[in-house]
């Protein structure tokens, strides 16, 4: 598929936007029409208790709603609304607070000391306008860069945030009790793994995917309408096999195949407690796609996926 191709050059904006819960929450391709989006959904069958799993997308447009009847359906009987971050109970100045406490230098090293100064004054020139100064950008690692140029991405796209998934679940929440399957440190600390070298690396093919947005997003939402499975496990799969440094493969299997299998286990929790409840979980697509994700881990465990359209 015309796809695939595209997918090898720029993926890390799309990675970030599929696989993250918590930081975009805090900080044309195919000829193929669907009346109402459909996503990435399971109905979860063989434990005490009912579960869906939607793969989420943490941006959006308001066209994209009401979703696929089934999905609307789903929620609609469900007890508990499920999150990677519990994002209804989120004390914003806790995560910024971890969040600078990874993200920033703990000793006298400045970014400057391991990118290079023209890729150190490409990032300034995106961060400037934020109000965030040569001196100031200095003082966090090369990673918290690309989560930087994630976010402002979002903002110089035609997409928003206040139509992310996530939100418009959480915006129809009602009396639902809201939890979450991860803390905040179980998203950051896979970003520790990253060697200096691979920081830069993750950093400059960043930087070299602003000017293509649009294009990314737009392409991203329409397979995400789809439901296009295909589309996501060729991301995750050719995520995963990136030729990189070991530290880069080490962070994506951190971010990725540990996540999942400890969302799992959270998972298996919720179907086999005697809470009787309906649980309808929302985390990125990336992880209900592929070898080692939690729709893989969940079939591995003996329980029956089937999608939900």
């Amino acid at each position: 598929m015309k796809f695939i191709g595209k997918l090898k050059s720029s993926r890390k904006l799309r990675f970030a936007l599929l696989v993250l819960g918590v930081f975009i929450s805090v900080l044309g391709c195919s000829e193929e029409t669907v009346e109402n989006g459909r996503g990435l959904f399971y109905e979860v069958t063989g434990g005490e208790n009912p579960v869906y799993l939607m793969g989420s997308i943490h941006i959006g447009e308001e066209e994209m709603y009401p979703l696929h009847n089934s999905i609307e359906e789903a929620f609609e009987s469900s007890d508990v609304l499920v999150m990677e971050i519990d994002l209804d109970n989120l004390n914003e100045m806790a995560v910024a607070q971890e969040m600078m406490d990874y993200a920033m230098y703990d000793d006298e090293s400045r970014m400057r000391d391991t990118i290079s100064e023209e890729t150190f004054q490409e990032l300034l020139s995106y961060a400037q306008p934020l109000g965030i100064g040569e001196e100031i950008l200095d003082l966090f690692r090369p990673w918290y860069g690309t989560m930087l140029l994630t976010e402002i991405a979002v903002e110089k796209s035609d997409f928003s945030q206040e139509y992310g998934v996530e939100q418009y679940f959480l915006d129809q929440k009602g009396d639902r009790e809201v939890i979450g399957l991860e803390s905040v440190e179980d998203q950051l600390r896979p970003f520790t793994l990253l060697s200096d070298e691979s920081q830069q690396r993750y950093l400059e093919e960043t930087l070299g995917e602003m000017e293509t947005v649009n294009e990314q997003f737009r392409e991203m939402l329409d397979y995400w309408e789809q439901g296009d499975l295909e589309y996501f496990e060729t991301l995750r799969r050719e995520s995963m096999e990136e030729v990189g440094s070991e530290s880069f493969q080490q962070y994506q299997i951190a971010m990725l195949d540990e996540r999942d299998l400890n969302m799992t286990e959270k998972i298996q929790e919720l179907l086999e407690n005697d809470e009787e409840e309906t649980y309808f979980i929302v985390v990125g697509s990336l992880h209900l796609v592929g070898e080692n994700s939690i729709v893989y881990n969940l079939e591995e465990l003996g329980y029956h996926l089937e999608l939900g359209y």
